[in-house]
């Protein structure tokens, strides 16, 4: 009885991310966050507050234009949004999940090393960092030199100057394929 009861509960989390990940979505970072807490996709604290340091909105540009009224409303649409070349940055709640999957790898443990295959934005390279303990290294690989250096500028251009310090070391991005 008590496994059925186990494995219920389970699935029903599992819906439940699903389902409601795309309602998340705000018109601010801190909507957003709020609302994937509301929504049962963010569980942790820890996770909550690397997602409240990291603004999406720095992160959901392209490479062509740099923000407009429009994307600036649209970055914290929690879907995917294209960046480049049929490239996009994940939906909000997909970096939540992540985030709180990784959580137990990451938390509280010094010199981590974490690789993000398909780094993108830096969005997810960024949050790998954050979560990790004293000197976690975030180190990000894309197919594409113009995403690599997307991704750096991302990094470069934060508004919070202290974030972007803290950053600078702990995230680190390269050309490769990924094999």
């Amino acid at each position: 009885k008590c496994s059925i009861i186990k494995r219920t509960f389970i699935y029903y989390s599992t819906i439940r991310t699903v389902v409601f990940g795309w309602t998340s979505s705000s018109m601010t970072n801190e909507g957003l966050v709020n609302n994937l807490i509301r929504d049962g996709v963010v569980s942790s604290e820890s996770v909550a507050n690397v997602l409240r340091r990291l603004d999406r909105r720095e992160f959901a540009k392209t490479l062509a234009s740099p923000l407009t009224q429009r994307s600036v409303q649209e970055a914290y649409r929690d879907s995917p949004l294209p960046i480049t070349d049929g490239s996009t940055i994940s939906a909000p709640h997909m970096l939540a999940r992540a985030l709180e999957l990784l959580l137990p790898v990451l938390i509280d443990k010094k010199n981590v090393r974490v690789l993000d295959v398909g780094s993108g934005s830096g969005y997810l390279t960024a949050g790998l960092a954050l979560l990790g303990g004293e000197g976690t290294i975030a180190y990000g690989i894309e197919h594409s030199e113009s995403l690599v250096k997307f991704a750096e500028t991302n990094i470069n251009n934060l508004q919070d100057k202290q974030l972007k310090q803290e950053l600078e070391s702990r995230v680190h991005f390269f050309k490769s394929d990924g094999w």
